[in-house]
C-alpha cells in the first residue's frame, strides 16, 4: 500500500466524490488518502436520509450535508478535523468489511500512539446495536482512548471493491455551531477533548507513518479471504 497523499481541505461534495474516485484508480493495488474538511459538513450513512426540517436546519447554520456511500450513523466534520479513505481494488477485497475496518483502526491507533495518544481498538464480543450517531457508541475494534471513542470508521463493499471511510474529531465546534453539534453530534465534544493537541497536519503525517510501517497488517487483512 503506498503512504497517502494529504489532499488538502474539501468541501462534503468533493470529499465524497474523490472517494469513489479514488476506488476506481485502486486497480492496481490498495491506495488511500487523508484530507481535511472546508466548511462544516454533516455525513449521513449510505441507508440514512434527512427531512426536509432537518435539512433546512443544517442549511440555516451553514453546515453542509452529503450522503456517504459508506455506511454507519452520521457525524459532524469541522475544518481542522482529518478523514482517512482507503480502497482496496477487488481482487484484494474478498476479506470481511470488518477485517477492513479493523485494520484501518490500527493504522489510526498506531498513529495516535506516535503522537502520544494512549488509544487502542475497543474491545467486545459483539457488536452494539447500530445508533444514529457515529460516535453515540463504540463497536468491537473501533478507536477508543480512555474508554472515549475517538474515531469512525465505516466500510461498503461495491463492485469494484472495498472503500473504507474514518473520521478523526480534532476541533472544538465554534459558538455559532454550538447547537447544531449538540443535536447532531454530541459525544464529539468528549472525543475532541481526549484528542486535545493533536493538530490536523500532524496526525496526517502519523497517519502516513504508519500505513508505511504496516502496510502488510492491512493486506493480510484483505487478502486473508482471496487466499481462502
Amino acid at each position: 500500500m503506498r503512504e497517502p497523499v494529504h489532499d488538502g481541505r474539501e468541501t462534503g461534495a468533493e470529499a465524497m466524490r474523490r472517494d469513489r474516485e479514488l476506488l476506481a484508480e485502486a486497480c492496481g493495488g490498495i491506495r488511500s488518502r487523508t484530507h481535511g474538511w472546508a466548511n462544516p459538513v454533516l455525513t449521513l450513512g449510505r441507508t440514512q436520509r434527512l427531512g426536509a426540517a432537518a435539512a433546512g436546519e443544517l442549511a440555516a447554520a451553514g453546515v453542509e450535508a452529503v450522503g456517504r456511500p459508506t455506511g454507519g450513523g452520521w457525524l459532524l466534520h469541522l475544518p481542522g478535523d482529518l478523514a482517512l479513505t482507503l480502497a482496496v481494488p477487488g481482487p484484494l477485497a474478498r476479506g470481511s468489511l470488518r477485517e477492513a475496518a479493523r485494520a484501518t483502526g490500527a493504522l489510526i491507533v498506531e498513529a495516535l500512539r506516535s503522537l502520544g495518544v494512549e488509544a487502542s481498538l475497543a474491545p467486545g464480543a459483539h457488536p452494539p446495536r447500530r445508533a444514529e450517531g457515529c460516535f453515540s457508541r463504540a463497536d468491537r475494534d473501533e478507536v477508543v482512548a480512555g474508554g472515549v471513542k475517538v474515531a469512525g470508521v465505516a466500510v461498503a463493499r461495491c463492485r469494484s471493491g472495498l472503500l473504507v471511510q474514518a473520521a478523526v474529531p480534532l476541533v472544538p465546534a465554534p459558538e455559532a455551531l454550538a447547537a447544531v453539534a449538540e443535536r447532531w453530534d454530541p459525544q464529539r465534544a468528549r472525543a475532541v477533548e481526549r484528542l486535545a493537541g493533536i493538530e490536523e497536519a500532524r496526525l496526517a503525517e502519523g497517519i502516513a507513518a504508519s500505513a508505511s510501517a504496516g502496510a502488510f497488517r492491512l493486506a493480510s487483512a484483505t487478502l486473508r479471504g482471496a487466499l481462502r
